[in-house]
């Protein structure tokens, strides 16, 4: 049974009952015993003091038993409110890491990013080196394939002896044919080193795509670049395996000074980007 919060068994409910019952009942059957008989007062006043006596013991009983009762509801309160608090906290700390776990991953990220933008910007500056260096090999290619080719026309349309710098054509079949064919090695050996840079711009271009890709605005503004960087590529490779010089001089300038151009563009929004990364992070964007 419960009394107010108090917990009181069947059991503990007869004894007190019985006590409450039986006291009186045994004062009475005592105050008979003749012993009581040369006792000063009357029966009446020894029932009233006995009355008051055993009622002032059973209501201090009761008032401790209530009071170390609600003493041990106290500790259970507290013992409970302590639990409470104790999981609050757990909560609050499992909520903090969970929010650091957060923080920690965003600033990877972040530093992620960042180190991505950097590498992007290292490789456009590679590739203005490795573009402005295949320019002046091409420049370098057109003039020695018309030295080639004049050197082979006159082989061909006179024996007549004739001084060109080092290169040289005489009566001398094999000195024609030496001469020719020193100019043709220089000529392929240029040839192999535009190839070797053309293939380095591409791994370039890759590495750009793949490094860009962390950074959506940053990949679609080079994705641009990276085609026409292809175009004018294809664009000489194509004009040299056909034989086509035609104002090749003129486009080498024309898209060297585009190139670079568009490079320092492309270099300045990467500095852009890098900006408005380092601010977001700042302020925990």
């Amino acid at each position: 049974m419960n009394i107010r919060g108090l917990n009181i068994s069947k059991k503990n409910i007869a004894y007190i009952s019985l006590l409450l019952i039986g006291l009186p009942l045994l004062m009475v059957g005592l105050m008979r015993l003749s012993m009581f008989s040369f006792a000063l007062g009357s029966t009446e006043g020894w029932l009233n003091y006995w009355g008051a006596y055993l009622g002032a013991i059973i209501g201090a009983a009761i008032v401790f038993v209530i009071t170390n009762r609600q003493m041990q509801l106290q500790i259970l309160m507290n013992k409970d409110n302590m639990d409470q608090q104790r999981q609050m906290q757990m909560f609050s700390i499992n909520k903090q890491a969970e929010l650091n776990d957060k923080k920690e991953r965003e600033l990877i990220v972040r530093k992620m990013q960042l180190e991505k933008i950097d590498i992007v910007a290292q490789k456009l500056i590679e590739i203005e080196g490795f573009n402005s260096v295949r320019f002046n090999v091409l420049r370098k290619y057109v003039a020695e394939k018309e030295k080639l080719d004049r050197l082979t026309q006159r082989h061909n349309d006179s024996s007549n002896l004739f001084l060109e710098g080092k290169e040289y054509l005489s009566k001398d079949k094999e000195h024609n044919t030496k001469a020719i064919y020193n100019q043709n090695n220089k000529v392929h050996r240029i040839l192999e080193e535009e190839t070797e840079l053309r293939q380095k711009i591409r791994i370039h271009s890759a590495i750009i795509k793949s490094e860009s890709m962390y950074t959506t605005n940053l990949e679609e503004k080079l994705d641009g670049f990276r085609g026409y960087q292809t175009e004018i590529l294809k664009l000489f490779y194509d004009n040299i395996i056909n034989g086509n010089f035609e104002n090749f001089l003129g486009l080498i300038d024309l898209h060297a000074d585009k190139t670079q151009e568009k490079v320092n563009q492309k270099l300045r929004e990467c500095r852009e980007e890098l900006d408005n990364e380092l601010l977001s992070f700042k302020n925990g964007v």
